[in-house]
């Protein structure tokens, strides 16, 4: 079976198998945030995430980030329900500026869209367009909207909302089918409203930069963030005729 396959099968998996948990509070321990799940949602397994990034790492090996967890619909009631998958880019924000990061969210980010939009039209998947990312002094919080049309028609949506640590962007990339995603924004508004990080990992913007290639790293770490935010979206359309049982 081909990597593409692996993964396809295993997006399927993690949207349909296990029963809902019960959770209400989820904690990420490692990178140090939590939040209160919504009713009707629940959270993925560890192993059912660590399978994901184990795939996703045969498909992608270059790849800067790591997904962390994987929200889903309990009793999911359309064939293409919303989603929600969190992952975790190492970036060492100590010493950097607002500057520095509004840069990223600004200037270097036209060409590092411009690299994930080409890369996806090259492999043939989709045609992705990406709105130009807007960055909230205020939050510390940046937000990067896409639309993905398929080859079988359908557009879908996705929006990635990115939270600053001194570690590393924790980023929330929602995914719902176009048509959907403003009635789906109010659940995913539940997740973004209750996140939380540990006061003693939030990024305090530095009041002098440090070196010019802290913007252009993190630049590069987010393509890749970009990148696998989109793979599943990509994944999904081909998951209900591959993996439906015999």
């Amino acid at each position: 079976m081909s990597t593409g396959r692996l993964v396809v099968c295993l997006l399927l998996c993690l949207f349909v198998a296990a029963p809902g948990r019960g959770q209400d509070v989820y904690q990420d321990s490692t990178n140090h945030w939590t939040l209160r799940i919504p009713a009707g949602w629940e959270a993925a397994s560890a192993p059912e995430v660590q399978a994901l990034n184990a795939e996703t790492d045969r498909a992608m090996p270059d790849r800067r980030f790591r997904y962390t967890a994987l929200f889903r619909q309990s009793a999911p009631a359309d064939p293409e329900p919303p989603y929600i998958l969190v992952q975790f880019t190492p970036v060492a924000l100590r010493g950097a500026t607002l500057e520095d990061v509004a840069r990223l969210f600004g200037a270097d980010a036209s060409q590092a869209l411009s690299n994930a939009a080409q890369r996806i039209s090259e492999s043939g998947a989709a045609q992705a367009e990406f709105s130009a990312p807007a960055f909230d002094p205020a939050t510390r919080t940046a937000t990067l909207d896409a639309r993905v049309a398929r080859p079988d028609g359908a557009q879908q949506r996705v929006r990635s909302v990115m939270h600053m640590t001194y570690d590393g962007i924790v980023q929330f990339n929602l995914y719902s089918p176009l048509e959907q995603f403003s009635a789906n924004l109010a659940q995913f508004d539940l997740f973004l409203q209750s996140f939380r990080i540990d006061p003693a990992h939030q990024w305090v913007p530095a009041t002098s930069s440090r070196s010019s290639g802290l913007a252009r790293m993190i630049s590069f770490t987010i393509t890749g963030a970009i990148l696998g935010a989109v793979l599943g979206i990509l994944l999904k359309r081909r998951a209900a005729q591959r993996c439906t049982p015999k």
